[in-house]
């Protein structure tokens, strides 16, 4: 497999998993928001997302915001940066 090949397959599972993130974490129920697994889950989808834009920034040769891991308290806010990676 060729690098661009790989980068390819990143990219298209990229795609794939990103509607899936989002409707498990929809899919928790109002109630259980509340508890500490649900923010958990929330940080490190962020986290993740936010690891991915700060090392696209840093192969593009861009700036990287001054803050790059960002309190993430929504599954659209977690989805979107996801999508924003996906989109460079």
């Amino acid at each position: 497999m060729t690098s661009l090949q790989h980068f390819r397959r990143l990219f298209e599972y990229e795609q794939w998993c990103v509607p899936r993130i989002r409707t498990s974490l929809e899919s928790i129920s109002p109630a259980a928001h509340a508890d500490d697994r649900y923010h958990r889950a929330l940080a490190l989808v962020g986290h993740i997302a936010a690891a991915q834009l700060l090392w696209l920034w840093r192969i593009a040769g861009g700036t990287a915001p001054a803050t790059p891991f960002p309190d993430v308290s929504t599954p659209e806010h977690a989805t979107a940066m996801l999508r924003e990676g996906i989109a460079r």
